[in-house]
């Protein structure tokens, strides 16, 4: 239920820390930028995505699928990504450094835009 509802221990303890880890980040000026990885057995999170973005932070949810390639980013005998993988990671993450940094002349700076 934690992946939809906010409810029971297992959400509120991870609740806890992400809190935990966006308020040390925002008291030290850093931007926080969550990805969210593909997965071979992806479900929807919506509650860690209202939490993150609520609190000021960014989220990057690379195993939506409409984010996923159409190539497979896993290794066939597990479920850890790949070469291909982690360069589609990398160049999204890349982008979105890109977009935001100030010299891209974009009006999204770190940790301001959702």
């Amino acid at each position: 239920m934690g992946f939809i509802l906010p409810i029971g221990d297992w959400w509120s303890r991870n609740e806890a820390i992400f809190k935990a880890i966006l308020e040390d980040c925002r008291s030290s000026g850093v931007p926080v930028l969550l990805v969210r990885l593909p997965s071979r057995n992806w479900r929807e999170f919506p509650n860690l995505q209202r939490l993150v973005v609520s609190d000021g932070a960014d989220w990057l949810d690379l195993g939506s699928p409409g984010m996923r390639p159409s190539y497979d980013v896993h290794f066939l005998d597990d479920g850890h990504m790949n070469r291909a993988g982690h360069a589609f990671v990398a160049e999204k993450v890349s982008a979105w450094i890109s977009e935001r940094s100030p010299t891209s002349g974009s009006a999204h700076m770190f940790g301001k835009h959702r």
